[in-house]
């Protein structure tokens, strides 16, 4: 593998390092370096080995350290959204600096992401850029679409996947097609790419949907969050679409219901998700969208590094 966790987190550190005042040297490093599986990041040297085996590693890491920052200052700014106070076991940054830093502290992790996309040799800054532009604004509409389906009663399946799509698959699809251009990838190419990372992006969101429920603490999420907060997931979404008339009012009534203790509502929902197998309707999304991936990778010059890759972003459930 061309990049590793390890050595993104080092490139990561030495540029963050650099910012000349005290509280924002904090609150950037607090941000990016507190966690966080580097999978995005990993992605853009995995996108250009299944292209080559010939590219200069010092060539991937400005784009992969703009991905992860450009990943970070969402976060930040999400996290302002959503009035959370932790991210990833850890205080959010304007519940420790307030909302005023908070908002200076994703603005810089933007700011230096497309810093790092200037070292980038010339000739694909131009196509480089104008990917990361598109993804940039097909994210923020994602998070404006999730922000009003928290309000919204009538959400379909169809309207959460291509929210999904746009706040969370297309970043996977843009780190590998970058990986593609500086790999010298065929315009064919790229765009396989890009579908092969949409499509594990799905795949790993309906996965996390699925983890809220029938996960352990092993994965690092509360069981039953979702439901506590009356999220709109693919697996209450899916319920609503296929259950008949009397249970989808049961249900609704169920996770609506502010009065029920939290362990019977997450109790009493997941009895719901079992009646009508829930839980296999969610595996077989997952292995559709995974199963569209695979099919694309088998086409391209050097398939088994991002084939072997895949194993590491999904579990066995």
């Amino acid at each position: 593998m061309l990049l590793t966790k390890e050595s993104i987190n080092s490139y990561l550190h030495e540029n963050l390092q650099q910012i000349a005042w005290n509280t924002l040297q904090q609150t950037c490093q607090n941000a990016v370096l507190s966690g966080g599986k580097r999978m995005r990041a990993l992605l853009v040297g995995i996108g250009a080995s299944s292209i080559t085996a010939s590219i200069d590693t010092k060539n991937l890491f400005p784009a992969a350290a703009a991905i992860e920052l450009f990943h970070a200052f969402s976060l930040v700014h999400d996290d302002i959204m959503d009035n959370a106070t932790l991210r990833r076991g850890k205080p959010t940054i304007h519940t420790t600096h307030g909302v005023p830093t908070a908002i200076l502290t994703g603005d810089f992790l933007l700011i230096e992401a497309y810093q790092q996309l200037s070292l980038l040799p010339i000739h694909v800054v131009g196509s480089v850029l104008q990917l990361f532009n598109t993804t940039a604004k097909e994210i923020c509409i994602g998070q404006q679409m999730d922000m009003e389906f928290e309000k919204k009663q009538q959400i379909n399946l169809d309207e959460y996947l291509q929210m999904i799509t746009l706040k969370t698959a297309v970043l996977v699809g843009a780190a590998l097609q970058i990986g593609g251009i500086l790999a010298g990838a065929s315009v064919p190419q790229q765009e396989a790419l890009y579908t092969i990372g949409k499509n594990i992006g799905l795949a790993f969101q309906i996965q996390d949907d699925y983890l809220d429920v029938y996960g352990n603490e092993d994965f690092g999420k509360q069981k039953g969050g979702d439901i506590l907060a009356q999220k709109k997931s693919f697996l209450y979404l899916k319920t609503r679409q296929i259950s008949n008339e009397i249970m989808q009012k049961s249900f609704q009534n169920i996770y609506q219901d502010t009065t029920l203790a939290n362990a019977d509502k997450i109790n009493q929902t997941i009895a719901i998700y079992d009646e009508i197998n829930i839980k296999s309707h969610t595996i077989e999304s997952i292995d559709w969208y995974k199963n569209k991936a695979l099919k694309i990778i088998a086409t391209l010059p050097n398939p088994s590094i991002l084939k072997n890759s895949m194993d590491s972003l999904f579990i066995s459930i």
